[in-house]
């Protein structure tokens, strides 16, 4: 069994730090690859498409070789599971299961699936040209247990400064999510949410959920990130959801 790890708004592959180790050392036999979407990170050249399908397509385009082997499951958090859940649909055979951290679709209002506290964050930071400013007010968005991690504030700054993240790239992501509609799906789906995420109000993911007919766990205290802030408790609850089915 082997994974894809999809990253949400305006991160690429480098913002899994610990968490891909930590996953390899869950599944040690594994192949776990952590693509970045068009724009951002490793795809920088590429540009940033304006529905989620393009970046199924693009993904899927890119990837055909290597998934045509060996059984392969795929886990996204926030916009990545927008794309997860996407791609299952458009390609059925592709995974095996699906895991979503912490979505939002069409079925709940704007407002619920971008708190309009945290616009107006989002919105200064790309305002700003201080990269540290800049990393800080997003990690204190999306982690409630780490957002005072110096190193890991480090961590992104050195992130943004090898790989700068473009306006455009964030805003064309952000109207991909605002336009996206979740449907039914073949693969086995485990949906993980935080009961205090600051940037998606948790009943997006527990209608997701119900509409899918997947189990649903969440997390008390953790943030929008579940990969930052309960890197552990993630890692048991795949395992038992992939063990189970």
């Amino acid at each position: 069994m082997n994974f894809i790890l999809l990253r949400g708004l305006i991160r690429h592959s480098d913002h899994w730090g610990k968490f891909k180790t930590l996953f390899q050392q869950a599944f040690p036999e594994s192949t776990i690859l952590t693509p970045d979407l068009p724009g951002l990170g490793h795809e920088s050249t590429e540009k940033t498409p304006l529905t989620i399908e393009e970046n199924v397509e693009f993904l899927s385009n890119k990837l055909a070789p290597v998934l045509q082997d060996g059984e392969w499951v795929v886990i996204g958090l926030s916009l990545g599971g927008m794309v997860a859940a996407k791609w299952c649909e458009l390609h059925p055979k592709t995974f095996s299961h699906v895991v979503l951290m912490n979505p939002s679709s069409k079925l709940s209002p704007f407002w619920h699936r971008l708190n309009p506290r945290a616009l107006p964050v989002f919105l200064r930071c790309f305002m700003t040209t201080d990269d540290a400013l800049r990393e800080k007010r997003i990690l204190g968005l999306t982690s409630n247990l780490r957002h005072k991690d110096q190193p890991l504030i480090q961590s992104w700054i050195n992130i943004a400064a090898k790989s700068p993240i473009n306006r455009s790239t964030f805003l064309r992501q952000l109207l991909a999510a605002r336009a996206f509609k979740i449907k039914k799906c073949a693969a086995p789906c485990l949906v993980l949410n935080s009961e205090n995420d600051h940037i998606v109000n948790p009943a997006c993911s527990s209608r997701i959920a119900n509409f899918l007919g997947a189990r649903l766990k969440t997390h008390h205290q953790a943030g929008h990130d579940l990969a930052i802030d309960a890197p552990e408790w993630t890692l048991k609850k795949i395992r038992l959801f992939l063990s189970e089915m």
